[in-house]
């Protein structure tokens, strides 16, 4: 099999656009390992507080992810570039029958692998957003089975704190009722007071209060 020379630019063509897919593919390979990573880090630190269900759940995010890693080092073995090309060589059982080994052969030999590789990658691509979509999942359901016994303490917590202002304010009132009652007594009290004793009045048992002059008068 011969290809002519007008075959050549496309071949060439074709190869650039496979390694581009290439690329990308590996690119988008990387993200979703990180993606991955980042979900199962987030599994882990949702299962902190329940400490039985982060020993049980967390096995299954580790080999989850131990599974992706192992599949993306298998992708990203298969990124090797090709050998660099030597020259024509020889092939054949004898002498007769053997051929070179051209550089279009050897192109169209490198296209062909590129389009197997970026097949593999698509694959392994599809695996990871597989496992991203079960640990987004998985993520989700521990949330829907911690939030709710989160939310049965906050609730419990602001019933019990709305009971005691309750109980403050009821003491309070009762305060003030008590206050508005002793307060006609105490008022009655001062006025009898007021009556039975006027200001000017002496009290029993105190002295006379005597003018200025008389006291000068009692010394000479």
């Amino acid at each position: 099999m011969r290809l002519s020379e007008m075959e050549v630019p496309f071949l060439n063509a074709a190869k650039a656009s496979a390694q581009e897919e290439q690329a990308r593919l590996c690119e988008q390979l990387q993200k979703q390992q990180v993606c991955c990573q980042h979900q199962a880090q987030l599994g882990a630190s949702a299962l902190k507080e329940p400490e039985a269900a982060a020993a049980a759940t967390g096995t299954g995010s580790e080999s989850g992810c131990g599974e992706t890693q192992r599949a993306l080092q298998g992708a990203l073995d298969k990124l090797q570039v090709s050998e660099p090309w030597q020259g024509p060589r020889r092939v054949g059982k004898g002498a007769g029958r053997s051929r070179d080994v051209t550089p279009l052969f050897r192109l169209q030999r490198d296209f062909m692998d590129i389009v197997k590789e970026n097949s593999d990658l698509k694959e392994q691509v599809e695996k990871l957003e597989l496992g991203f979509i079960q640990l987004s999942g998985e993520r989700d359901m521990l949330r829907k089975s911690i939030k709710p016994n989160d939310r049965q303490r906050a609730v419990a917590k602001t019933q019990h704190q709305k009971n005691d202002v309750s109980m403050l304010s009821q003491a309070e009132e009762g305060m003030k009722v008590k206050l508005l009652e002793l307060q006609g007594p105490v008022m009655q009290l001062m006025i009898n007071h007021e009556v039975q004793h006027p200001a000017n009045e002496p009290t029993p048992g105190a002295p006379v209060p005597q003018e200025p002059g008389a006291a000068d008068k009692d010394g000479e």
